[in-house]
């Protein structure tokens, strides 16, 4: 004898006019929990560490997906951590979604920013909060981006001995522990991202204080391992969210390569006008610069040297 109860959910559902198989049960089809249950156990197996889906999917959908996988695989848990996302909304309005139509195509958004901001921005917002797109949002998200890209630059331009500056090597190696430390707190403590930046901020502004900083007995202690340790590190919490500041492709090496060979010949000229104490030429050199800032390129003059970033 068969007992059912009231919540029970269909594991094996009739289907006449839908694809259909033939079962001990009739015609019929998969409930719409064995999809995610056979997928998953078919590519990881009897266990699962992270699962991850919209917060709509909670309940019913997980579950469901968690009971039916618990009693096939005969264990007690299936999935160790759930993390269930917010929506994302557009401003004034619902949550996106196909079914209203309100959906922003990942191509056109890309017209507007990069993706490397879009990711900065979701890294910005908890993860199981509604997250708000607008121009405000990736604008922040951009400028956020814009201050760890300066910070990454700068920190080439000290290794490069373009900048002088006076390093404390104890305090920021001190300071680039206790950010270890905090930021692992933070991803432990309900993968609390914007924690993470708020930690990598405080971090980067330790160090910059010091970048900026010479000492007044003119003596600047070039720490270049510490600033190295410190750089790597906030490039590696970065791009384990997916936000790389270094680019492989072959255009993007190219592009380096023009603007290195426009930097160097700009140089030169600025040297020359230096040297003759010539304005119309120093001034020929401001303009070519600010014209590249207006494209996203800041070149940055370090007495005799200039170096560039995007």
């Amino acid at each position: 004898m068969r007992v059912v109860k009231v919540l029970d959910f269909a594991l094996w559902k009739h289907s006449e006019d839908e694809p259909h198989w033939n079962s001990p049960w009739g015609k019929g089809r998969p409930g719409w929990h064995i999809e995610c249950s056979a997928l998953a156990s078919k590519a990881i197996g009897s266990a699962i560490d992270i699962h991850a889906g919209g917060i709509d999917l909670r309940f019913p959908h997980h579950e469901n997906e968690e009971a039916q996988s618990c009693g096939f695989h005969n264990t007690s848990q299936w999935v160790n951590y759930w993390i269930h996302t917010g929506y994302l909304h557009k401003k004034h309005s619902e949550k996106m979604s196909k079914s209203l139509r309100n959906t922003v195509l990942i191509q056109d958004m890309l017209q507007e920013t990069t993706a490397d901001a879009f990711r900065m921005a979701c890294i910005l917002s908890k993860y199981r909060s509604n997250m708000e797109f607008s121009k405000d949002m990736l604008k922040t998200a951009e400028n956020v981006y814009g201050v760890f890209k300066n910070f990454i630059t700068t920190c080439d331009d000290f290794k490069s001995q373009y900048l002088k500056a006076t390093i404390n090597h104890e305090h920021l190696i001190a300071a680039l522990n206790k950010c270890a430390e905090d930021i692992h707190s933070a991803l432990c403590d309900d993968f609390d991202t914007p924690l993470v930046m708020k930690h990598l901020n405080e971090l980067i502004s330790t160090t910059n204080s010091m970048l900026h900083t010479t000492s007044t007995s003119g003596h600047e202690a070039m720490d270049f391992s510490s600033v190295s340790a410190v750089q790597n590190f906030v490039m590696t919490i970065l791009s384990t969210f997916g936000v790389n500041f270094r680019s492989s492709s072959s255009s993007s090496q190219d592009f380096g390569k023009i603007v290195d060979i426009l930097n160097e010949f700009r140089q030169s000229v600025r040297i020359t006008g230096i040297e003759k104490r010539d304005k119309e030429i120093l001034s020929l050199c401001d303009h070519v610069r600010d014209s590249l800032k207006r494209h996203g390129i800041i070149i940055r003059d370090h007495g005799k040297q200039s170096s560039w970033s995007n």
